[in-house]
Parts: C-alpha cells; sequence; structure tokens
C-alpha cells in the first residue's frame, strides 16, 4: 500500500432551529497517515510488521438543547370575560417565556487526535496508543438577563467545553505446543471540564450537571468530620455550629450521627465549606482479557473496571436505611451502623427523623463514594465435539457445549451495597438487585 496518505471531507448543514442569516454551515475534516514500516530504512526488519502514524482534525456542527424555535418571538392573545379593559374584562398578549434569538449559530466541535498503530512479530502482537482532545469554543448555553426585563434570556454561543485524553491496547496471540492462547487489554484515560457556561455559578450541595470551571456530572459538598463519639463531643459540635447553620443541622442531633468540617474556618458551616468531591464520569475506563484453546476446548475471560469515578445517590430510600418508614431498604447497612463498638461505621444510627437522615445523608466525603471497581465480566468454558465422534452420527457437523457466567465477582469500594455500574439515578425498573448471570448451551450445525 502507500506510504502516505491524506483524506480530505466536508459537509454543509442546515437547520430551521437559527434564524436564516445562520442556518447552513460548513464543517469539514482532514486525515493524514505515515507506515514508516514501508520506509526503506524499516524494509529489512522482519520483527517490525507495521507502525503506522495517523493524526486527525475535524469540525462538527451541534444544535443540541436548544428548541424547534427559539428563534422566533411567540405571542399568545389571551381575552377573559371580553376582547376590552373594563370589570372582569382584560385582553392582554403573552410571551412564550423567553426573548428570542437572532445571532445564535451552530455549536463548532473540534476534535483532534494523533495515533500510533504497531504489529510486531508478523502481527503477532498489535496494539494502538492514542491522545485525543475535543474543544467546543461557542457552546450553546443560557445566559442570564435582569429579572425587570420579565422573560429568560435566550441560549446563546457563550460557553467553552474541552475534553482530552488518551488510550491504548494491546493484544498477543500465541501458541505453545498444542495450546493456543490469546491476551490483551486496553486503558482509556478521559478528563473534561466545562471552561464557560455563561457566567459564575453558585455552587449546590450534591450532583450538578453542569458546573463552571469543573468536569460534567460534578458532585459538591461537605468534607465529612467523623461521627460524634461521646456526649462531650455533641454538645461542643452543637454549641459551635448549630447557631445560624446552612447544612440543615437539627436540634436533636444524637450521639452517632456525622460532624461535618469547617473548610473555610469561619465559625458556621454552610455552603461557603463545601467542596468539590469528583465526578461521576469516570476518568479511567480498562478491561484485559486472556483465552487458551486445547484439543476442543476453550477458557475465555474478560475483566473489566473503572477508577477515579464518584457516585452521590443522593437520599433515595432504596440506599439510606429508613429514609421512608412506607418503603423497603437495601440490607447493606446490617452490622454496619455506629455504636460504640463500631465506632468508625458508614452509617449513622437508624432513624425515621426525617431531618436527622437528611443531615447526616446530604453529599460530602462520605456520601460521595469512590466507585472504582474490577470485575470479571464474563467468563466462557467451552467444548468443541471431535469430527470423528460426529461423522459417526452422520447428521451434526459440528456441536460445541459451552457455559458463560457473567459478573462473577467484583471488587469495589461502594459501601451502600449496590452495583457499581448502576446508574446514580436508578429509578423504576432500574432499581432491581444486582443480578449474577449463568448460562448453559448447546451449539449445533446440520
Amino acid at each position: 500500500g502507500s506510504r502516505y496518505l491524506l483524506e480530505f471531507n466536508a459537509r454543509y448543514d442546515g437547520s430551521s432551529k437559527f434564524q436564516a442569516a445562520n442556518r447552513w454551515d460548513l464543517f469539514w475534516g482532514v486525515s493524514a497517515g505515515w507506515r514508516i514500516n514501508q520506509e526503506k530504512f524499516l524494509q529489512g526488519a522482519k520483527w517490525l510488521s507495521n507502525l503506522k502514524l495517523r493524526a486527525s482534525y475535524a469540525e462538527m456542527g451541534s444544535q443540541s438543547g436548544i428548541d424547534n424555535y427559539d428563534g422566533y418571538q411567540f405571542y399568545n392573545l389571551h381575552t377573559l370575560g371580553g376582547a376590552y379593559v373594563g370589570s372582569d374584562r382584560l385582553t392582554y398578549i403573552a410571551t412564550n417565556g423567553k426573548f428570542a434569538s437572532l445571532t445564535r449559530q451552530w455549536e463548532r466541535i473540534k476534535n483532534y487526535n494523533l495515533a500510533l498503530d504497531f504489529g510486531f512479530l508478523g502481527n503477532a502482537l498489535t496494539g494502538t496508543v492514542e491522545t485525543f482532545m475535543k474543544r467546543n469554543d461557542n457552546m450553546l448555553v443560557a445566559m442570564t438577563y435582569p429579572a425587570v426585563l420579565g422573560d429568560d434570556a435566550p441560549t446563546a454561543n457563550t460557553g467553552r467545553f474541552k475534553d482530552w485524553g488518551f488510550e491504548g491496547s494491546v493484544n498477543y496471540n500465541g501458541r505453545i505446543g498444542l495450546v493456543n492462547y490469546h491476551v490483551g487489554g486496553n486503558v482509556t484515560f478521559a478528563r473534561n471540564e466545562l471552561v464557560d457556561y455563561g457566567g459564575t455559578n453558585v455552587i449546590k450541595s450534591g450532583y450538578t450537571a453542569t458546573q463552571q470551571g469543573y468536569p460534567l456530572n460534578s458532585i459538591f459538598g461537605m468534607r465529612y468530620g467523623g461521627k460524634i463519639q461521646n456526649e462531650a463531643m455533641l454538645k461542643a459540635y452543637l454549641a459551635k455550629y448549630y447557631p445560624n447553620n446552612g447544612v440543615g443541622m437539627p436540634s436533636n442531633l444524637r450521639v452517632g450521627d456525622n460532624m461535618f468540617c469547617d473548610e473555610n474556618g469561619d465559625g458556621v458551616l454552610d455552603y461557603r465549606d463545601y467542596v468539590y468531591l469528583g465526578s461521576d464520569s469516570p476518568e479511567i475506563s480498562y478491561s484485559f482479557n486472556f483465552g487458551i484453546e486445547w484439543k476442543g476446548f476453550d477458557v475465555d475471560v474478560v475483566f473489566q473496571g473503572a477508577g477515579n469515578r464518584f457516585v452521590y445517590r443522593g437520599m433515595d430510600s432504596w440506599t439510606v436505611p429508613f429514609r421512608s418508614l412506607y418503603t423497603n431498604t437495601t440490607a447493606s447497612s446490617i452490622g454496619r451502623v455506629w455504636s460504640q463498638d463500631n465506632p468508625d461505621a458508614y452509617y449513622a444510627p437508624y432513624t425515621s427523623d426525617d431531618n436527622i437522615v437528611k443531615y447526616n445523608y446530604q453529599a460530602s466525603s462520605l456520601t460521595a463514594q469512590d466507585a472504582r471497581y474490577i470485575r470479571l465480566k464474563t467468563l466462557t468454558v467451552g467444548y468443541n465435539l471431535p469430527g470423528s465422534l460426529l461423522r459417526k452420527i452422520g447428521l451434526i457437523t459440528a456441536a460445541r457445549l459451552y457455559f458463560t457466567g457473567e459478573d462473577l465477582w467484583e471488587s469495589t469500594k461502594i459501601s451502600d451495597g449496590w452495583d457499581p455500574e448502576a446508574k446514580r439515578n436508578a429509578a423504576g425498573v432500574q432499581r432491581y438487585p444486582f443480578t449474577r448471570n449463568f448460562t448453559f448451551g448447546l451449539n449445533l450445525s446440520f
């Protein structure tokens, strides 16, 4: 093949969500490749099967997050009792609640990519290392206008977002005697930041999808300071922080309940003490696999995991013991509730007092759980019946017995007993308990 590769593409997109002047825009991309192993100085390297450097840049358009007719000002004529002003009679004009945008245009998302593909030993060992970056410097976000204007501000191209990282994969196929085997894996590191979201947003406790200056899906809350261990600690903590607190601290706080840190040292526990507790989007994702084949038998194993992810479930009844008297809760708290013999327990003493529950299980460095995990995702064991046996049967040309298990084992730091892969806001049928799946099968070919 060719040593040098070059490709260019472009598209012209239009959308009725924008005014006529900004409705159409051109988006393009270019990619280049260099087959380094085909250069003369490497043609004699028998150990090298493939070495290719590739780079690309592409711009894509997006119109997400805006309504179909945000570019038009709508009016609605209302009449109450008649079409004039008088006693119990009024005619007025209402808008759709927000100003129209005449200047809004396509988001232009810029994608950068640089990668190296390699293969050694007759492509027995193959892999890729890659780095990437995505930028959106005219992100469509909601603006804020003075309230005296009456309607909400339109969405405008005032936001900026970036996403960057790297990924790599490697695979090896080999043979020892009658045994064929393969081993491989991949890892991805990705980080993002909402650089500008149209202004400085007030930090709130809990999960926040979009917070300027932080990653998407960020969590904010108090820094956990341990459990109240005795009456003296309780009295001192209440005396210092109960007056004028802004974290929902009740007056009937108990021994065994949580303490939180005065992060800024002003003697008051409130929103000024909120700290960044992590993001619900994992920065690290990985998997690795291996398998063997020998005399008709085959075994394949896949491990999978994630890291640098944090989950805050909120205060739903399915994660907090006795959050609501009329609903069930998980059994994960059994044996893990504070007592004199268990002073470092995750859970505070049981209570149905709503104020105490909300205080203890608000977003904090305790309840924003470290969601890293590693899991035996799949295990498959199979056996292909020998052809000599099948020929005697006559009708069957191929037969394979197999067993597959899914999610057979995991190691996780999740403290609430829930599946580490579960959505943080699982609802309805998504709240079914975690399951392990086993499949036995027979494949026949005639």
